[in-house]
């Protein structure tokens, strides 16, 4: 944290966030590592040099998550992504409109963002407390699978680490769209009503996606009774109890068109039909009880683990204790799920709205971390850049006005009033999704041109 000989952090460089990522911890040297390293830098350079070129940093994001999964020899989830990069444009432009008190936030870039910061936190923890704590906090272990399938290497914790935040990260919000149905159909209305014409649709038709729901839905509800404990031999996770509340809960958010479980859902399907047809070139089964294999040690374990924190992220509980009741998450209990609601929570910055589209972001740059463990108790802080521009304090006061419209809070005038709006309403959106308290504090503080605008205690 800083010190009274060090009052300020400096905004990260491109070079300090690799440098923090260590990928070389995760991955084994070679060409595959030096590719996402690359990718990485290329695309955190073009965001810092250029924030407000939003164009760029869609292509940039795409280009590294090509990288990524085609080294899991994943060509499909490749297609996935750029698919949904496609269709997001249309999105921040139907739902533009403020006076509705809503406007569309980018998720393909996010996606990106949600990578790296919670790599960031995963590698600090490591660089603090060791190998061996970090595996125990964040329940992972060594795999042994190789031995149930001859044409999977064993991952080390830390390659199974990455790979689990790989799915979690990048699949989180990949259902966005699906969730928007309705906001598109008002959207063409808005055009279509001038000629007193009505546009009925689009629908989700579920009729492709309900087969096996019940038992999928069980699957996960089992999991998280087990709170994604491993077993003594590190490859399956506790499984004995199916938890009814859980299942009834993501199945009814499932209906509700809700962009978290429909993305859990639909990335374990991917990987599912990846490796059922064997359009993965790694790894063909030609024999139905290798699938079989795979499907009782990988998709019903990391697979099914990853499914459920993407389930998970977007769930917040209801004022008055009306539910889910089993949030907030604890850091203890669902590490990964918990690092990934408080990744996604916090991306205030470089990131794009139907109001900033040809404009700006809140802020232009990327955050300092600055992470404390005492015994098991982690304390985070997330240090944030205002820039000095007279423009960009004005757009950021605009913002948070927005921000305070919505929210029914007083409207901002200064600096640090609007500070104290945005920080507050990250406040309120964590709390109902992550305990924070004594074991894991969060810190936000914002900052412009070395001098503390604000800082906060999050909970």
């Amino acid at each position: 944290m800083r010190t009274n000989d060090n009052p300020a952090i400096l905004a990260p460089t491109p070079d300090i966030i690799l440098q923090e990522l260590r990928f070389e911890n995760y991955l084994p040297a070679g060409q595959e590592l030096e590719d996402i390293k690359k990718g990485v830098h290329s695309a955190l350079t073009k965001m810092i040099e250029e924030p407000t070129n939003y164009r760029g940093h869609i292509e940039k994001a795409k280009q590294f998550l090509k990288v990524l999964w085609r080294k899991y020899d994943c060509k499909n989830i490749v297609e996935v992504f750029e698919a949904f990069i496609k269709i997001e444009p249309v999105l921040i432009d139907m739902e533009r409109d403020e006076g509705v008190g809503f406007r569309y936030r980018d998720h393909s870039v996010h996606t990106f963002h949600v990578f790296i910061f919670g790599l960031r936190i995963i590698s600090k923890l490591i660089d603090r407390v060791g190998d061996k704590q970090v595996a125990k906090l964040l329940k992972v272990k060594p795999e042994r699978i190789h031995k149930f399938i001859p044409s999977s290497r064993d991952y080390d914790y830390k390659e199974r680490l990455f790979y689990l935040w790989s799915l979690m990260s990048t699949f989180h919000d990949i259902a966005v769209p699906l969730e928007h149905l309705d906001i598109i159909r008002n959207g063409l209305n808005k055009f279509s009503e001038q000629f007193d014409l009505d546009i009925e649709g689009p629908y989700l038709q579920r009729d492709l996606l309900v087969a096996g729901i019940d038992s999928y839905f069980a699957l996960l509800s089992r999991i998280f009774q087990g709170k994604v404990s491993l077993d003594n031999e590190g490859v399956c996770y506790k499984q004995d109890k199916e938890n009814l509340y859980v299942k009834n809960i993501l199945a009814g958010e499932f209906v509700s068109n809700d962009h978290g479980v429909l993305g859990g859902y639909m990335m374990y399907k991917t990987i599912e039909k990846t490796f059922l047809w064997g359009t993965s070139p790694k790894h063909t089964f030609n024999d139905m009880n290798l699938f079989n294999s795979y499907a009782r040690y990988v998709l019903s374990q990391d697979i099914a683990r990853a499914a459920l924190a993407i389930s998970l992220h977007n769930l917040k509980r209801i004022p008055q204790s009306e539910g889910p009741l089993f949030l907030p998450l604890r850091f203890d209990e669902y590490p990964l799920a918990f690092i990934l609601i408080l990744s996604d929570g916090i991306q205030e910055y470089l990131r794009w709205e139907g109001s900033s589209k040809q404009g700006g972001t809140k802020f232009s740059s990327f955050p300092a971390l600055e992470l404390e463990i005492n015994s098991s108790r982690l304390k985070l802080e997330v240090v944030y850049y205002l820039g000095p521009e007279l423009i960009q304090e004005e757009f950021f006061v605009g913002q948070a006005q927005s921000l305070a419209r919505m929210v029914g809070d007083s409207i901002p005038e200064t600096l640090v009033d609007a500070a104290s709006v945005l920080c507050s309403v990250l406040s309120k959106g964590l709390t109902k999704q992550i305990l924070l308290d004594g074991n894991f504090t969060l810190m936000l503080t914002v900052m412009q041109d070395g001098q503390e605008l604000l800082m906060r205690k999050v909970g």
